[in-house]
């Protein structure tokens, strides 16, 4: 219910207390302690964001949901450098996890690593992540003509990545 409330409903305080309420029935499942932390960080608490984060992956070491929840965590929190080493994580564990290799891009993309930015882009499967990567990796080059054929591509995906067309 979280997920509903935030993302697409955008009652920011029903989901808090949906994350929250969930946390009390499973304080031990790494996964609603993940996305209590991601939760957390968009809200603005890093250290609670963080604490939770390092929790989930206590609970769970060997999901990659846990894993990629730690990495938007850091990633909010300013620290790229440990997102990316999340996002690897998670693909260790679930290689083809959707949208882990765009976010490496971002990461990349944050540390002004944009070669770097451009190789991860190039390596995310679904389609509609990858050309969202290309798309703000191109730009960020200053290639306006791959960026835009980036951007035609993610349009031409459909309603569905609506969101990603935004970004």
């Amino acid at each position: 219910m979280g997920v509903i409330y935030m993302r697409y409903d955008l009652d920011w305080q029903r989901a808090g207390a949906s994350y929250r309420r969930a946390y009390a029935l499973a304080p031990s499942d790494g996964r609603v302690v993940g996305a209590l932390s991601v939760f957390e960080s968009y809200c603005g608490d890093m250290g609670r964001a963080r604490q939770l984060a390092t929790e989930s992956i206590k609970l769970d070491p060997l999901s990659a949901s846990t894993f990629m929840a730690a990495a938007r965590v850091y990633w909010v929190a300013g620290d790229p450098k440990t997102a990316r080493q999340c996002f690897r994580t998670a693909l260790e564990l679930s290689p083809g996890f959707p949208s882990a290799h765009a976010s490496i891009a971002g990461t990349f993309a944050d540390d002004g690593l944009l070669s770097e930015a451009l190789d991860a882009a190039k390596q995310e499967s679904p389609s509609g992540y990858r050309s969202t990567a290309l798309a703000i990796v191109y730009h960020l080059i200053g290639n306006k003509l791959e960026s835009d054929s980036a951007l035609k591509a993610l349009i031409a995906e459909g309603e569905q990545w609506g969101f990603q067309l935004a970004v």
